[in-house]
């Protein structure tokens, strides 16, 4: 049986050059009916109403999978 989770962020860049980003866990949701209704709920709240979409990302994961396993390649 595949499992998933749904996670839910925020994102975005700050500072000079907007060199600098900040990053919040909004949570982990196990429908994509929920994520979606955390995110519309996040357009209310004082903290993101003045942040345009594209701050938020709903990634889904398989549960009991690690992601970033092999770490990081860099390509020249």
């Amino acid at each position: 049986m595949k499992r998933f989770v749904y996670i839910l962020q925020h994102s975005y860049e700050y500072g000079e050059n907007l060199g600098h980003t900040k990053s919040e866990l909004l949570g982990v949701f196990s429908t994509k009916l929920q994520v979606q209704r955390a995110l519309e709920k996040c357009f209310t709240l004082p903290e993101f109403k003045d942040y345009p979409i594209e701050c938020f990302s709903i990634n889904k994961y398989k549960v009991d999978k690690g992601e970033w396993i092999k770490g990081f390649v860099e390509i020249e």
